[in-house]
């Protein structure tokens, strides 16, 4: 009996995932449980196993490509058994070129891709391609198109690569926008139309707390202490902030507004795959130096790939920093549904009257971005005036 290997969703907002390496080829013999290829979402890379033993028959999606969740992948099977009605239309002639994202619209539409003619490179059929098929009077029935998509015109592919506009704008490298990437970008794009976003700049003075940080690492540089980064120093301060406004810790879910009593900190992580956000649970139980500890696990996980999907999971509010780049000022996006967003800027010196002498001090750069459907601007601008508050005084806290 002929089985698919079907693609698993991978989490409740994954809805695709990358495929990055086949552990077995067309025609080996496969174990049931036995891994045979290795996924990616931009959370996490997964290892698909064999619903049952039997022969690889069949590959149905080559390295790189990224799968709908719940699409068959592979077959598996036994030499001779007929395998035609489980192979997607698109895969039924392998002689045409076709993009994955191209191929996904096809299959979508029910459109026979042997009908549509390619105009990427060397003929391979590109996503435009089907929606100019598409949008042919008598292609498919009228309520199968998207609306407004045959009314209104549809943009010209223009090759850069031949004619005088390649020579006028000279070598170039065309990179497509898939994997990590195109998972990134459709989800800022989400972010951004389905939500109100304002962002709200602050600063607080931090010479205490810079003063507290070099000397713990000063007094032992192998202590914990000793490690303890501006980012860490932030997250627990973060802590001690979001239980008196518990509307930034908070999901909006369409209908409802879900504010948590536990506090889910997610870290943005910048990687060689792209951004990833791993989460501290819990954090507002956790001490500075447990906060700093697991903030530089997940970080090291999700670099060299071993980060779980749980550890992916359940954010409630998300931390990001670009200070150490020098960014003074910048527009965090919202990791929806999650309805606020801290980013860390650089620390910059301000003057400060302090009676008629005129100091300069160390101020750490600051920038919420709110959901204004949840979060009011002067709830989000008191958050900020806390924070800065409890930055300022850092030698008030308990660590």
């Amino acid at each position: 009996m002929v089985i698919p290997v079907i693609m698993p969703k991978q989490g409740e907002t994954v809805e695709s995932c990358i495929i990055v390496e086949w552990k077995k080829k067309e025609g080996d013999r496969v174990e049931k449980d036995e891994i045979i290829c290795q996924v990616e979402t931009n959370k996490a890379i997964f290892e698909i196993i064999a619903p049952e033993k039997g022969i690889l028959l069949k590959i149905l999606f080559k390295e790189g490509e990224d799968v709908p969740v719940y699409t068959p992948i592979a077959i598996i099977g036994e030499p001779g058994e007929s395998i035609a009605n489980l192979i997607p239309a698109s895969h039924l002639d392998s002689s045409v070129p076709i993009s994955p994202r191209a191929r996904h619209l096809a299959e979508e539409k029910g459109v026979e891709i042997s009908k549509i003619l390619g105009t990427g490179p060397e003929g391979r059929i590109i996503a435009q391609d089907v929606l100019n098929f598409l949008s042919k009077p008598g292609a498919i029935a009228p309520e199968e198109v998207t609306p407004g998509l045959a009314k209104s015109p549809l943009p010209v592919q223009v090759s850069l690569q031949t004619g005088p506009v390649s020579f006028y704008l000279g070598s170039q490298k065309e990179i497509p926008v898939q994997g990590i990437r195109k998972i990134i970008a459709d989800k800022m794009i989400k972010s951004l139309q389905n939500s109100a976003q304002l962002t709200l700049n602050a600063s607080a003075e931090v010479f205490t707390l810079l003063s507290l940080k070099a000397g713990w690492k000063e007094a032992a540089s192998e202590s914990d202490l000793s490690r303890i980064s501006i980012n860490d120093l932030v997250s627990y301060a973060l802590i001690k902030t979001l239980p008196q406004f518990r509307t930034l810790n908070a999901h909006f879910l369409i209908d409802k507004i879900v504010e948590y009593d536990n506090i889910h900190l997610g870290i943005a992580v910048d990687t060689p795959r792209g951004l990833m956000v791993p989460v501290i649970h819990q954090a507002q139980l956790k001490s500075l130096v447990e906060i700093s500890k697991e903030t530089r696990r997940l970080k090291q996980a999700c670099l060299d790939g071993s980060i779980q999907l749980e550890e992916m999971e359940g954010g409630t509010f998300t931390l990001t920093n670009l200070g150490m780049f020098g960014i003074e000022s910048f527009t965090p996006i919202l990791n929806i549904p999650e309805v606020a967003i801290l980013g860390v800027n650089n620390i910059r010196l301000q003057p400060i009257r302090e009676n008629s002498e005129i100091k300069y001090l160390p101020h750490l750069g600051l920038s919420l971005t709110i959901d204004h459907r949840v979060v009011d601007g002067a709830t989000g601008a008191k958050f900020l005036n806390r924070l800065a508050f409890i930055l300022t005084h850092y030698d008030s806290l308990h660590i």
